[in-house]
């Protein structure tokens, strides 16, 4: 697709946290898009999210970077006093913007993007803002995620009236699902377009049922804190005698310490990309993914669209799916209802769930799911699928 529109392709520069493929963590959206783009057209500039040692640094060959480190940012230590914090704030912004332009007028007076797309981590949707303001350059946004930084709450509610200013001058916004596309019109009035997760890259034979005892049910992603679906899920699954394996950034002591009784599950450190894909492809029955039921989390799961699935999916396998009825994954799979891949529980009863893994425990009925699972990902989160969706919009832009 890139390729056959060279004389319309337009000059990007991205602006955003930087990512990288070689993870089985998340936010692998920018590599995965930009991976056949034409690198003289493409200059990248933020901070990157790729810290653990484990994952090399993956970078799109002959593409100029600029990363900018964390340290290298302006700090600022706020008191308690909510006058002096508001007045703190608004010189931290300050600060940030004026550290950002001398770092990036510089990089692109001699590139001249016709587009700057942002990716809405942190502060560089606000960033990226200025710089195509003060610049003339057409922003795009892409929100991968809900957009609040995970900062001082007095930040926070200054960035709230900023960022309707942003979204309603970005020229084209990009949101991960229809439930986070219905998020923000609800809030801001403005319709967005949709672009999912996009799949690996890398090509997987379909994954052939084999009988292994016992089956094993994979979960892969993130834990910061205690996650009792999971603790609950390796306990029923010991009933039956499966095993729960999870790559994380914990390991087994921590799922002790959070209420661990069975020795069925297993948990690995991450691993990359690659090679956790071709384990699950060998070794993998059912995967696993589970949503928040914190009422406090109501916006998040509508927002949030796991790209785990994505990698899922991508292998041919059934998923338990264990999330709100509001989430965005529940309401994403009653959209195509028609392809079900999923067992789907939509609540915290444990009979439910115990119902589920009995049903997934039939080999034909796993079958069936995977199958679907495959053309699930095919549909919608294939690589020519999801680009052509972001790509020719910007493309009929300029």
């Amino acid at each position: 697709m890139i390729e056959s529109k060279k004389k319309t392709i337009p000059k990007i520069l991205f602006l955003g946290a930087i990512t990288f493929e070689e993870t089985s963590g998340s936010h692998t959206l920018f590599y995965r898009l930009f991976k056949n783009y034409p690198p003289e057209k493409l200059v990248v500039i933020g901070s990157h999210k790729s810290r653990n040692p484990r994952f090399p640094k993956a970078t799109l060959p002959n593409v100029k970077y600029h990363i900018i480190k964390d340290s290298e940012s302006p700090t600022i230590t706020f008191r308690r006093i909510p006058f002096i914090r508001k007045i703190k704030q608004r010189l931290y912004i300050a600060r940030l913007l004026q550290f950002y332009f001398q770092k990036i007028e510089g990089i692109i007076k001699d590139f001249k993007p016709d587009v700057i797309l942002s990716l809405t981590m942190d502060y560089h949707w606000y960033v990226a803002y200025h710089i195509s303001k003060k610049m003339d350059i057409p922003l795009d946004l892409v929100l991968h995620d809900r957009w609040e930084p995970n900062v001082d709450k007095y930040i926070r509610t200054f960035l709230q009236g900023k960022f309707r200013k942003v979204f309603s001058y970005a020229r084209n916004r990009f949101c991960i699902s229809p439930t986070m596309e219905h998020f923000y019109f609800e809030q801001l009035g403005i319709h967005s377009d949709v672009v999912y997760p996009i799949g690996t890259l890398q090509n997987y034979e379909k994954h052939e049922e084999k009988v292994v005892e016992p089956l094993k049910i994979v979960y892969f992603g993130n834990i910061w804190a205690p996650q009792p679906t999971l603790i609950q899920l390796a306990h029923l699954l010991d009933k039956k005698g499966m095993e729960l394996v999870i790559f994380s950034n914990q390991d087994i002591e921590f799922f002790k310490k959070n209420g661990l009784k069975s020795s069925n599950l297993i948990a690995y450190p991450f691993r990359k990309q690659a090679e956790l894909m071709a384990w699950c492809n060998a070794h993998a029955s059912i995967f696993y993914l589970p949503m928040y039921f914190d009422e406090k989390e109501k916006d998040m799961i509508r927002c949030s669209f796991p790209s785990k699935l994505v990698d899922y999916t991508s292998l041919g396998l059934p998923v338990i799916i264990h999330a709100p009825e509001r989430s965005s994954i529940v309401q994403f799979t009653k959209q195509y209802h028609n392809l079900p891949f999923a067992e789907v529980i939509t609540n915290e009863d444990e009979i439910s769930l115990e119902k589920a893994i009995s049903a997934l425990m039939n080999e034909q009925h796993r079958k069936k799911l995977g199958d679907n699972s495959l053309k699930i990902w095919r549909k919608v989160f294939a690589p020519e699928v999801v680009r052509k969706t972001l790509f020719d919009k910007i493309i009929q832009s300029n």
